[in-house]
């Protein structure tokens, strides 16, 4: 993200640079990472639609087909309800947004929202009273793993917090990268944020936790206080998307019944892509001086 509060806006109030500066080199990173994953994606799905075997959840796919009685090879009917189901869900959306910003609407309030859009579509899509409950407790049904999983995964951050694991590791990167020249120091940053993600998967949490930390040490070693931003920024975002830790991804693939280990399977050529990336992403502006 190139003007993320929680990631770039507490890095730069921390580094005391002007809020969202550097943002002509982050969005051209945005757009170069954003066509990069749209490429990887758009691959993969021409090579499903060729021959639906190479899916990485084929089998899956095909229990679910049975179990919904579905006929690949049948269109269903587009009706006035879905338009109408479709239209309530992107009101909802804004309306989020709005509660959000506006509101100062958390977990309760959006979880409120969330139920209450779900009824409104349920009844415009003419569901029984018995489907409406089924529906619910099927979503809820495909969450107790992915929470069991969750409460493991936080049992380690506590752990790695509270014993003070976090504190010794961040320390003895500190000493490792401080003996680096800057630009390996700009790279070293960027594995080193991708290895904190797994027990600090919070954007915001990270950057309180290591910024205090890196932005001294980049100013000791002569990297720029944005390089270590963005260094960062690519540490935390990139492996959210595989950590066992991530809250958001481990209750998406929940919900969708993807098992992690596949999951991870198809998502590790992609984070290798993404990492080789960000290294070369790193260097023009060391080169060129970025301010």
């Amino acid at each position: 993200a190139f003007m993320n509060p929680f990631t770039v806006g507490i890095s730069q109030g921390i580094a005391q640079l002007p809020l969202y500066s550097g943002m002509g080199y982050r969005v051209l990173v945005w757009g170069i990472c954003t066509a990069v994953v749209i490429a990887f994606v758009t691959w993969y799905g021409e090579r499903v639609r060729k021959n639906p075997k190479k899916s990485i959840t084929y089998d899956i796919d095909q229990q679910k087909r049975k179990s919904l009685h579905l006929n690949v090879l049948e269109k269903p009917k587009f009706t006035w309800r879905h338009l109408l189901i479709m239209f309530i869900f992107a009101a909802g959306m804004v309306w989020l947004v709005a509660g959000v910003a506006l509101y100062h609407w958390y977990i309760i309030e959006i979880s409120g929202l969330f139920l209450g859009v779900g009824l409104v579509c349920a009844v415009v899509g003419k569901l029984s009273l018995n489907q409406t409950t089924d529906a619910v407790i099927d979503g809820a049904r495909s969450m107790v793993s992915v929470s069991i999983m969750l409460a493991l995964a936080r049992a380690i951050v506590v752990i790695a917090a509270d014993g003070r694991i976090l504190d010794t590791v961040l320390y003895g990167i500190a000493q490792c990268i401080g003996h680096m020249n800057p630009l390996m120091a700009a790279e070293g940053m960027f594995w080193a944020h991708s290895f904190i993600n797994f027990f600090v998967a919070s954007g915001s949490g990270q950057a309180v936790l290591t910024m205090p930390v890196m932005i001294p040490l980049a100013d000791i070693i002569g990297v720029n206080p944005q390089i270590a931003i963005l260094a960062y920024q690519f540490g935390e975002g990139w492996t959210n998307a595989i950590i066992p830790t991530a809250p958001v991804t481990m209750a998406a693939i929940g919900m969708a019944g993807i098992p992690w280990l596949k999951w991870a399977k198809w998502n590790v050529p992609l984070q290798i892509v993404l990492a080789v990336l960000s290294m070369l992403l790193l260097i023009p502006p060391f080169l060129f001086g970025w301010h």
